[in-house]
């Protein structure tokens, strides 16, 4: 968390001392589609990769939403379905540096993301980054409300309207 201002929570109508500026999906969407008795069996699942009967190949990136009134970003941290190649490539040694050779790819947003129409399935751009840092990921079509906030930003009340409903689930 970065601080921030206190802020005004819509849901519990309190004040609270700092903004999330991130909320991460702990698993794709599809490794809940595996039954709990099953999913040791079937499921590789660590922080930075996962991979689903053996077959399906999926990555941990980050979504970064400019916020306009911050100097940092919003970021969803989400999983995207890519193919065995990229997938293979993010985990080689030769380009996880982030250098320029680390090669761009394309897969599926495998995440919903709350407050958007349907994001999942959603063909997204995957850029590599350093090491210790997730890639970075884009929305590719260009009328999906999610892509327009990637290029034109967010306002700081879309920030604690999220905030406001992630802290409070239940509400």
């Amino acid at each position: 968390m970065i601080p921030t201002e206190p802020w005004f929570c819509r849901t519990c109508g309190g004040f609270h001392e700092e903004l999330p500026l991130s909320f991460n999906a702990p698993a794709p969407e599809a490794y809940y589609e595996i039954p709990r008795a099953e999913r040791e069996a079937r499921a590789v699942l660590s922080n930075t990769h996962a991979v689903l009967d053996g077959a399906r190949h999926f990555l941990r990136a980050s979504l970064e939403l400019p916020v306009v009134d911050l100097m940092q970003p919003f970021t969803w941290g989400v999983w995207a379905e890519v193919g065995a190649e990229l997938f293979r490539l993010a985990h080689d040694p030769a380009h996880t540096g982030g250098h320029a050779s680390a090669p761009r790819g394309e897969g599926a947003l495998a995440s919903a993301i709350p407050g958007y129409p349907q994001t999942l399935g959603l063909r997204v751009w995957i850029q590599p980054r350093p090491l210790g840092q997730f890639p970075l990921l884009g929305v590719l079509d260009e009328a999906h409300p999610l892509r327009l906030e990637q290029d034109a930003g967010i306002a700081l009340e879309r920030v604690q309207e999220w905030a406001s409903a992630m802290q409070h689930p239940q509400a």
